[in-house]
């Protein structure tokens, strides 16, 4: 049984995102823990676990979780997040400035 109501629900996983954008990372792993009493839909549900989870450093059980979903939305975030992990590996190359003459 629900008894918040959705805009209630909505604003308490915004809170757990931005969570962990700012480190109140215990804050943001309580309202992890209550994800299936906030979101009823499955699907949305695991999209948001993941992206929770990878803010809270587990990757690769967030991948994992977006690799067993059959989504189009979970398989594009997957990809997202795979692409944005191997371009942290590669070496920043520094920008040429344009100058005026």
């Amino acid at each position: 049984m629900i008894l918040l109501s959705k805009p209630c629900r909505q604003l308490m996983v915004e809170a757990a995102l931005a969570g962990v954008n700012h480190s109140v990372l215990k804050e943001a792993r309580n309202i992890l823990n209550v994800l299936p009493q906030l979101i009823p839909d499955p699907q949305s549900r695991l999209i948001l676990e993941a992206m929770l989870r990878f803010g809270l450093n587990e990757q690769e059980r967030a991948l994992a979780l977006l690799a067993a979903s059959p989504s189009t939305e979970a398989q594009a975030m997957l990809a997202l997040l795979q692409q944005g992990m191997s371009s942290v590996d590669e070496p920043v190359k520094p920008q040429q400035q344009n100058t005026m003459n």
